[in-house]
This record gives structure tokens, C-alpha cells and sequence, in this order.
């Protein structure tokens, strides 16, 4: 029987392009939707449904993630059958309490830019906006500056993180919890995103690495992550666990056939 892939997803991406042409390979029918274009017709025959960017219809995709499985599709992200979805701040609350190491966050008004010129150690403060992906509304800014860089921000709830120095950063894939392969990310930017200027070098990681970001994957239930990670002075930095990564630049780097990998999971489930 026929098996039948149905891509959701609000964006034109290099890794939608990749997935299909993988599940083309395998003889897997694939049908790329968004969800202001997604009628329940789409599921007639479908067996799987794998969700990527849907940044600002996140309730449309959680919706249509239900009717999914109601028909006996198999759903990645499985979370979006749950209301287990994470901002910026409480992800770094939900990592603080499972016992990973974070820098400092507080939450960015008025009432704390005073607590946090006087309380962070280093002379710089990373702002992030609650809500952003591929590094958009991340910013640093001097400590002695936040109030007036504070007040020229757009209109949002934004968190500040004690900057600290990190000697080298990896994108490490995780599929289904298990570990598939990491790259370091190189930059002439402090912004070390592989969707913008960055660029990935194959690297060897340790174990503890490889064990940090397998349980951050299950800490947020993701089914395919792309997890950020800084190593400074020995100590391990979950600085973001993404639910959709890109791997472009992943894939070009390190020679490892990403795609062809989550097409293997999604045909395993």
C-alpha cells in the first residue's frame, strides 16, 4: 500500500525540499501544505504527518496535528498533540529546574534593568525576545546601556541573560532521542546562527555532551531537535533546543544526510 507523507508547513524551506525528495526515493507520496491552505481532504490516505514552521498558527497546527491522529496518521511533532510548548523563559525555567547549567535570566522591564546592572558579573547582557527563532530578537548590549538599548526595543516581553564567554558552540542533531550527529558552528559574528552567516565544521563530542542534549530533547518532548550548545571554562550550555531546525548548512558541512535520516524515523513510526 501506497504510504503518504503530508508536510506542514508556513514557510518555502531547503529542508522541505530535502524531505520530499528523500521520501520520493522511498516511494513515499509527499504533499507539502500550510495551514491556511490545509483542508482535511489532505489526510484521505495519508499515513504521516510531519510538522515544520508554523510560527503565528500555532493553535491551526495543533488542530490539525488532532485531526491527524484521529484518522490514524502518525504525528511528528508529537507535542503538538499536547499543550507542552515552551517561550524563551519558561524553557529556561523548565532547564534550571531539570539541573542543567544556565547563565543567569531575568525577566527585562523597567522594575529589573536595576537588579541587573547591579548583579551580573559580566559587562555585557544578551536580550531575547520570548518568542523568536534563527536568532531574530536576539540582541547584547554594554550592562551601563540596557536602559536606554531597553527602551528603543519593539513592543514584546524580553528576558535578559547573563552573557558569558563561550569557547566553542555545536548544533547537535537529536532524532526521536537519540543522538545523529553534531557540527561546530562557525562565525565572524557573536550570533553564531547557521541560518544566517554561519557555517558547520564536522567535530567529535564527548559523551556528557551527547547525554546533555539527548535529555534536553526528551525534557521537551521533541521528536526531531536541533540543540544549540556552548561549551565555556567545562561546563555544558544548552543555549536553545529548536523543534524544526534548519540543516542546510548542517548537511553541507558535516557530508550527513539529515533528511534522509527523519524519513527513516518517520517510517519506523
Amino acid at each position: 500500500m501506497e504510504k503518504k507523507l503530508i508536510v506542514l508547513c508556513n514557510e518555502k524551506q531547503y529542508e522541505v525540499t530535502r524531505i520530499k525528495e528523500e521520501a520520493l526515493k522511498r516511494n513515499i507520496r509527499v504533499c507539502v501544505t500550510s495551514t491556511e491552505a490545509f483542508t482535511e481532504d489532505l489526510l484521505t490516505g495519508g499515513s504521516f504527518l510531519l510538522i515544520r514552521s508554523v510560527t503565528g498558527a500555532l493553535k491551526e497546527a495543533k488542530e490539525i496535528a488532532k485531526k491527524a491522529h484521529a484518522r490514524g496518521l502518525a504525528v511528528f511533532d508529537r507535542k503538538f498533540l499536547t499543550d507542552k510548548f515552551y517561550n524563551k523563559m519558561t524553557a529556561y525555567e523548565k532547564m534550571k529546574k531539570a539541573g542543567f547549567f544556565l547563565p543567569r535570566v531575568i525577566k527585562l522591564n523597567n522594575q529589573t534593568i536595576h537588579t541587573i546592572k547591579k548583579e551580573f558579573v559580566s559587562d555585557y547582557v544578551v536580550v531575547k525576545r520570548f518568542i523568536g527563532k534563527r536568532g531574530k530578537h536576539i540582541f547584547r548590549t554594554k550592562k551601563d546601556k540596557l536602559k536606554e538599548f531597553y527602551e528603543k526595543l519593539p513592543k514584546g516581553k524580553y528576558l535578559a541573560q547573563e552573557f558569558i564567554e563561550i569557547e566553542k558552540e555545536l548544533r547537535v542533531i537529536i532524532i526521536r532521542n537519540k543522538f545523529f550527529g553534531a557540527a561546530e558552528k562557525k562565525s565572524g559574528q557573536w550570533k553564531k546562527n547557521l541560518s544566517r552567516e554561519g557555517s558547520a565544521k564536522p567535530t567529535r563530542i564527548s559523551r556528557k555532551v551527547k547525554e546533555a542534549c539527548e535529555k534536553a530533547a526528551k525534557l521537551f518532548d521533541v521528536d526531531i531537535a536541533g540543540i544549540d550548545v556552548g561549551l565555556s571554562k567545562n561546563k555544558i550550555f544548552i543555549i536553545e533546543v529548536n523543534r524544526s531546525p534548519g540543516f542546510k548548512q548542517f548537511e553541507k558541512g558535516t557530508k550527513k544526510n539529515v533528511a534522509k535520516e527523519i524519513v527513516k524515523s518517520v517510517l519506523k513510526n
